[in-house]
């Protein structure tokens, strides 16, 4: 693999980064001598026609905040994309380094990576698998997207629910994981909130949004309650939340349950943690920003089963909410089976998960991708 690819001298000594498609090498065009990342993929381990789908989204991209492409090579067994080199490595790592980030510094890595996601939307592009591990940092601590290796491309303004089941565990919206039709620019916008919680936090707030997690659990029921889901999550571990109001107020509409009240990109970008609490209610005034609308049992099994499509099946499994958890449980005090959530009281489940329980730490996440339902 050593050698020379077309109009590159790729230095093998040094890589980058590597995964089950191969692996990232440093390369240098050799009429110009500008330095590149090569990502050299074995077609053995990566299908040809997902590979150029990737390359293919890379070319339609040219925004300062998007990893560019300076050229595909299409060998006999074996791709390789020359690609921008983000000398700062990934924003993960970063935050690992740092334990969390200060406010400031983290709202300026944020407005860049949503500045990125809305010119992405705005290009027809869904990411689906943006994680702190996507976003890379320049020499000049810039934010960088990377890996279109699961995006979806619309082709036309009406956008069709997608199905593939895909992303990494901890980013993935709750209508991902529930197998069915979704939005691709909404799951966007909530794996960026969760980019952000876990930039400011040092921690996920949840390992996954899913059923098999109590703290998801717990979540969607203090939602269904009005009470903030970023706070909650604080709660669980009797620690105080050291986020700023902006910052929770904006996490908590990012991580919306319900995909229709979930904020747009714009939305996100006019917040007032970002532009100002003044600037941010002048434009609200004009568009007025979503809010959290699950207030009953019912609706939180439409949100769960991907709401914004309501032709759709009911989530995997219903849920079973404490005996006393008051009006938000159907008539006669107990819910449908929720698996894998004991039917006891939430001040039991609460005593108990809390002894000695540590949030889910910062770790890097692989990317899945399922087999899309039948419809």
């Amino acid at each position: 693999m050593a050698g020379t690819v077309g109009s590159w001298a790729i230095d093998d000594t040094e890589e980058i980064g590597s995964g089950g498609f191969g692996s990232v090498l440093k390369a240098r065009h050799l009429q110009s001598g500008e330095v590149a990342a090569a990502k050299h993929i074995i077609h053995e381990h990566m299908r040809l026609a997902a590979i150029q789908h990737e390359a293919g989204l890379m070319k339609r991209c040219e925004h300062p905040h998007v990893v560019r492409l300076y050229e595909y090579l299409q060998l006999e067994k074996e791709s390789y994309l020359f690609m921008e080199l983000a000398e700062g490595g990934e924003l993960f790592s970063r935050v690992l380094d740092d334990g969390n980030l200060d406010e400031g510094v983290a709202r300026s890595y944020f407005a860049q990576l949503m500045d990125a996601v809305d010119y992405l939307h705005g290009q027809g592009i869904a990411h689906r698998d943006l994680k702190l591990e996507n976003v890379l940092l320049s020499s000049s601590n810039e934010c960088k997207i990377c890996d279109f290796g699961l995006a979806h491309l619309y082709k036309d303004l009406k956008r069709e629910p997608l199905y593939e089941v895909c992303g990494s565990k901890s980013y993935a919206a709750p209508e991902i994981l529930a197998s069915r039709g979704y939005d691709g620019y909404s799951v966007d916008v909530w794996s960026c909130g969760i980019c952000l919680f876990a930039m400011l936090a040092g921690f996920f707030p949840l390992d996954g949004a899913t059923e098999s997690d109590w703290r998801f659990v717990r979540v969607c029921q203090a939602v269904m309650q009005g009470e903030s889901l970023t706070r909650t999550i604080f709660g669980f571990y009797e620690r105080p939340c050291v986020l700023s109001n902006e910052a929770a107020a904006l996490i908590d509409a990012m991580l919306s349950l319900q995909p229709s009240t979930r904020l747009s990109v714009p939305a996100v970008l006019s917040s007032a943690w970002l532009i100002g609490s003044e600037k941010a209610a002048s434009l609200a005034a004009k568009q007025p920003m979503p809010a959290q609308m699950i207030t009953s049992h019912e609706q939180l099994q439409q949100a769960l089963a991907g709401g914004c499509y309501a032709d759709g099946p009911r989530y995997r499994g219903d849920m079973r909410m404490p005996v006393d958890f008051g009006a938000y449980a159907p008539e006669g005090g107990v819910s449908p089976t929720y698996r894998g959530m004991p039917n006891m009281s939430a001040e039991v489940f609460l005593h108990q998960a809390k002894g000695g329980l540590e949030p889910p730490g910062l770790e890097r996440q692989h990317a899945f991708r399922g087999v899309p339902r039948q419809h």
